[in-house]
């Protein structure tokens, strides 16, 4: 529970999370980069910390990594309760 608070205490990582439970399906870690306005390297950054947290999963497309929201109504039921969606 302690890295899942930790996730979500980010700006950043709640409006990427909300970006990946628009999408109906996996999405390239590339896009966050728009939604984040950062480097590559600090949404993987992000990206990690979310995945440690149970949030997102990532699995490898060629050259491309993938994301989705892992447990879709547990995340949605959270984001409700912290008011973020």
């Amino acid at each position: 529970m302690q890295k899942t608070i930790k996730a979500l205490n980010d700006a950043g990582r709640v409006k990427s999370l909300k970006f990946l439970l628009r999408q109906k399906k996996p999405t390239c870690a590339c896009k966050l980069k728009q939604v984040f306005g950062k480097d590559l390297s600090v949404v993987f950054r992000h990206v990690r910390m979310l995945e440690d947290a149970g949030l997102i999963e990532t699995f490898k497309d060629g050259r491309m990594v993938m994301c989705s929201v892992k447990n879709r109504p547990k995340v949605l039921r959270l984001m409700k309760i912290l008011g973020d969606f």
